[in-house]
């Protein structure tokens, strides 16, 4: 629909047009797939990866509490769990609910 190649219009237009340095653009996405299709229409357009890092809100979220975790009220950095320990916790969690139904 057309969102990627808008925000890598808005991007040139901020950087070519209105002196935008590229390092200060922070560009979030809410998938993987998009995060690497902005990474290669940047590519595209001659952008240097180095100069402009595209990334998840998830990814982005994670760097912030990873470097601010104190601030935030934890005091150690967050880890993140892969797909099977989500699914044991979830399951772990339905049955707590479940049995917290019952008494």
């Amino acid at each position: 629909s057309g969102k990627t190649s808008t925000l890598v219009a808005r991007l040139l237009d901020m950087a070519l047009c209105q002196g935008v340095p590229l390092n200060q653009v922070l560009m979030l996405t809410f998938t993987v797939k998009s995060t690497m299709e902005m990474r290669e229409r940047l590519e595209h357009e001659g952008i240097s990866k180095a100069l402009l890092k595209p990334m998840t809100i998830h990814s982005w979220g994670y760097g912030l509490l990873s470097k601010y975790h104190r601030a935030a009220g934890f005091e150690s950095r967050p880890s993140i769990i892969g797909d099977a320990d989500a699914k044991r916790v979830a399951a772990v969690a339905k049955s707590w609910a479940e049995f917290a139904e019952f008494k």
